[in-house]
């Protein structure tokens, strides 16, 4: 036949197939295995489709048309095909949750595979792969088969840090990378048959694999190898496989009870055995590894209703699929070997390597005699939190369905096992060990919106001890605005945000065919959400976020009560510019340049007290604008009376300046009466020397009183800890000596006052840490560089810049020695310093602008967000500019504290610094907020 009757045989096929099938209204177009060369460049519109299969086919390559319209594309199917690429526009199908094109002749993946933010599966088994590089960016991606391709090397890890399973065997690896290490979610690994030694493994060693398959490499010790559940190495120098202590072997692998004795070693070509799986997904698995690694063994899968496969004789995504149609529940399938010409040895590797993947069956042997086997099952599938959007009668949404104006619509909320309709694209594993009590454990959900109506709640969500949670429906209601919209979902265990996930979905009339439903989680205090019962209770959260229409989300919850509060962005740039232009007003003067303290950093009680008055009416806006309702505030003011631990979750750039909250009643038309503290200052600041959980003269206290306790940075602890990559928000800093505490410095700040600044630090950490100045970059770099430092400290300038039309912030050190915010990830990069750099000690950074209005907080938080992504710690950063005397008080005061023999956390450092300046009458302690955990402190050994 001609290439063009070819050609219009397939277009007959394919137009047959697609008028056969009602896929438009389903959804679901199958042209699998209909012996198709080619498709039509022109196709109808797809953009119904959420499913397509074109499998079993000799498709050379897939014209772009057929992606083009495509967006509500969630599987796609293109096995055993011939394609040697994938269309460039791959990245329209941007729903695609499974792709599937194993068996095929790719040599490439292209870098639009990025676009596919929704992928989770991925099976690109069977073709000629040599690089995996484009798949690490595909953001949520939990499963990846890449068995039997060509990769040699890995120039990087083969997935995101989300992945969960990983099959790379039948490849010829040499090496792994050291990024492999940062598969932190890793629970299923198969590098069987490549060519990997002991040594290569050791990057694995940190990683929380649950299964570990070694076969058929070049292991010649199994010492150093991960504690897992299920290892098996067969076919290694370290541990060959010899038919005569194949009994031995196994044992290893399970807890073999033996029904009948059975005589070994045994003549599998002349006798034959039978291995009985109970299982579907068992089943499957033996299965697949017999097609990746034993096709060569003949072997039949026989099932209970008589159907029986021929393994050898079909494909392995029909064998697959078919064993689900066939294996019913409560029955066994049983993989039959027959005698074979291949010998021994690869039956007996196949059933010991079988047994290895299973839980529990028998091996059956002609006579029927069998021995049956139990083997310690893997820890269950890790939960997540799994969040989706419904109708008003819980009917799901698909991704790709935008929601109605003024339509009625229920969040679903759970946390269990990953299932396959969540939105959310990269979710991070809850391995919980303690339970709050005998049922669980107990969190409390809040959801919160700028965009569309809902109460937040909180919402009580208890978690089994195995299993999933039952679903939480919360109802909400969208707006007459079109266009995108969010929601946000929050998880708190004892007030602690340890998970915040942002959900993005669009609103259109009727008539708009598609939307995008997506959820990220954008913020955690660990990756592990087990852990979260390391983290000390908190009175308080307030949570602050970015809409899609320019508003901030403020939440504060008590465990009790969610408070929600839209702030448009002209709102909140007024308030925050206002009171930090008051704040610098009153510490540097009108002109923002001057110091408006004393050389011993003091102010005379009467223009202390002016600054309070001034500031406390600021602080009251601050306060009615981020909590708006009256009851709301004095509910919140009856529940923090007195000291607390409030905790900041920041999934925004925006900086709240929480210190400066004034909470006492204010009427902004009268001056206010003067707490007694105040009314005799000079006398009864002394009594703040115990830094006093409340006011000593608080029970005055009532409207228009103007008193320094009702400020939150003089009552309160807070902290703002960053998002937490990889591990648990720090609580301690492992010192290991000797130590060292690095100091950048600017030398165009007033010599006198830096030198006796550094002399007194240098006293502060004798004997404890050598303060090592740095006073250009080079230094400075080779001083970040040290795996173990425990304290960072900049004494500088901070100034901004346009690069690249982009403003940016930039530290200045030495003469004009400029650090921006890269610098410290390229030095990080270029250096080598490698993925461990700080992961058992983590220092603590200290920015300590000084003598400068130009960086604003935001900037401050690119630097925050610069030494997270390195591990730092944490950091301590400042909201506005201080004069250099003021910077060098407050630096030497919180190390003496943070240092000393007292051994504070950085929370209580930082409040007995404040509650130091205060009773000289200066506020400029609360310009420095805590961009870590308030109960960081130094572990000495």
């Amino acid at each position: 036949m001609s290439g063009a009757a070819n050609q219009a045989d397939d277009v007959a096929r394919v137009s047959a197939a697609m008028e056969a099938q009602d896929w438009q209204r389903s959804g679901h177009l199958s042209l699998r295995r209909l012996g198709l060369h080619a498709l039509p460049d022109h196709v109808p519109s797809l953009g119904f489709l959420t499913s397509l299969d074109l499998s079993g086919n000799q498709l050379a390559e897939l014209p772009p048309a057929w992606l083009y319209d495509a967006t509500r594309l969630q599987r796609l199917i293109l096995a055993g095909n011939r394609l040697t690429a994938l269309p460039a526009n791959i990245g329209q199908a941007a729903a695609l949750r499974l792709l599937d094109v194993s068996g095929n002749r790719l040599r490439a993946i292209p870098p639009e595979i990025a676009n596919c933010q929704e992928l989770q599966r991925i099976d690109v088994s069977g073709n000629l792969l040599s690089d995996l590089t484009p798949l690490a960016e595909v953001p949520g991606l939990l499963i990846l088969d890449a068995a039997d391709n060509k990769l040699s090397e890995l120039a990087t890890a083969p997935g995101p840090p989300t992945l969960t399973a990983l099959d790379l065997s039948g490849n010829e690896l040499l090496t792994l990378p050291e990024a492999f290490s940062q598969l932190r979610a890793l629970r299923r690994l198969d590098l069987s048959g490549n060519h990997l030694t002991s040594d290569a493994l050791a990057v694995l060693a940190e990683l929380p694999l649950e299964e570990l398959y070694l076969d058929d490499n070049q292991l010649d010790t199994l010492e150093g190898l991960p504690d897992v559940v299920r290892l098996s190495a067969q076919g290694n120098p370290a541990q060959p496989l010899r038919l005569e202590d194949a009994r031995d072997t196994w044992r290893d692998h399970a807890d073999l009870a033996p029904a009948e004795p059975i005589e070994w070693p045994v003549d599998l070509s002349r006798v034959g055995l039978t291995l009985s799986i109970p299982d579907v997904d068992a089943t499957q698995r033996v299965v697949d590894l017999f097609y990746k690694r034993f096709y060569d063994v003949p072997a039949m899968v026989a099932f209970d209703d008589g159907t029986t496969l021929d393994l050898s004789a079909i494909s392995r995504r029909t064998a697959l699929e078919s064993i689900p149609d066939h294996q019913l529940s409560g029955t066994s399938a049983e993989v039959s070997l027959t005698p074979a010409d291949s010998g021994d040895a690869r039956s007996a590797a196949f059933i010991a390597q079988s047994l290895s993947r299973l839980t529990f069956g028998a091996l059956l042997r002609p006579g029927g005699l069998s021995w049956s086997f139990v083997q310690t099952e893997p820890t269950p599938a890790p939960r997540v939190l799994n969040v989706a959007l419904t109708d008003s009668e819980r009917q799901l949404l698909s991704t790709t369905t935008p929601l109605r104006p003024d339509g009625g619509y229920q969040i679903r909320i759970d946390v269990g096992p990953l299932v396959e309709d969540s939105v959310i694209i990269n979710p991070v594993p809850l391995q919980l060990d303690e339970p709050d009590d005998a049922e669980g454990y107990r969190f409390d959900v809040v959801v919160s919106s700028s965009d569309v109506t809902v109460d937040p709640g909180p919402y009580r969500l208890t978690l089994p001890l195995t299993g999933a949670s039952t679903y939480l429906y919360v109802p909400f209601r969208t707006v007459e605005t079109l266009g995108p919209a969010a929601l946000r979902v929050t998880l708190y265990h004892r007030n602690n945000a340890v998970q915040s996930a942002r959900i993005d979905f669009d609103v259109e009339r009727r008539g708009r065919r598609t939307g995008h439903i997506k959820g990220m989680v954008d913020y955690s205090l660990t990756d592990d959400v087990a852990r979260s019962i390391e983290l000390p209770e908190r009175r308080l959260n307030v949570l602050t976020n970015d809409g899609p229409s320019g508003t901030h989300k403020i939440v504060v919850n008590n465990g009790d009560r969610a408070i929600a509060v839209t702030v448009s962005d002209q709102q909140a740039t007024t308030v925050l510019t206002a009171i930090r232009k008051r704040l610098t007003e009153i510490t540097l003067g009108a002109k923002g340049n001057k110091s408006q303290y004393d050389d011993q950093n003091r102010k005379p009680a009467a223009g202390f007290i002016t600054d309070l008055r001034r500031m406390a009416l600021s602080g009251a806006q601050l306060w009615q604008a981020v909590v708006p309702d009256v009851a709301d505030r004095a509910y919140l003011r009856e529940h923090l009376a007195e000291r607390a631990k409030i905790q900041i979750t920041r999934a925004t750039y925006t900086v709240f300046p929480w210190a400066l909250i004034y909470d006492i009643p204010r009427d902004p038309e009268e001056d206010g009466e003067l707490c007694p503290l105040l009314e005799d200052w000079d006398t009864r600041s002394a009594e703040l020397r115990d830094y006093p959980a409340r006011c000593p003269a608080e029970e005055s206290h009532g409207l228009n009183v103007i008193c320094p306790y009702g400020f939150w940075g003089f009552r309160h602890l807070i902290e703002q800890p960053p998002s937490v990559r990889t591990g648990i928000l720090r609580t301690s800093i492992k010192v290991v000596e000797p130590a060292q505490a690095v100091a950048a410095r600017s030398l165009a700040l007033n010599a006198a006052l830096t030198t006796t600044h550094f002399t007194d630090l240098a006293a502060c950490f004798a004997g404890q840490f050598r303060l090592v100045p740095c006073d250009d970059k080079a230094a400075l770099e080779t001083a970040l560089a040290d795996p173990q430092l425990p304290l960072a400290y900049f004494y500088c300038h901070g100034r901004t810049e346009m690069q690249a039309d982009v403003v940016t912030p930039y530290l200045e050190i030495g003469q004009d020695t400029r650090i921006a915010p890269g610098s410290l990830g390229a030095w990080h990069e270029a250096g080598g310093w490698g993925s461990a750099h700080w992961s058992e000690t983590a220092p603590l950074v200290f920015i300590n602008g000084c003598e400068t209005a130009a960086l604003q907080p935001s900037d401050v938080v690119s630097f925050v967000d610069a030494f997270a992504g390195l591990h730092a710690a944490g950091v301590i950063g400042t909201e506005i500019s201080v004069s250099q005397r003021v910077a060098g008080e407050v630096a030497l005061n919180f190390y003496r504290h943070f240092v000393g023999s007292a051994g504070a956390s950085v929370g209580t450092a930082l409040y007995r610094t404040r509650i130091d300046l205060l009773r000289k009458g200066n506020i400029a302690g609360l310009v420095y907020t805590p961009f870590c955990s308030m109960d960081l402190t130094l572990e000495r050994s």
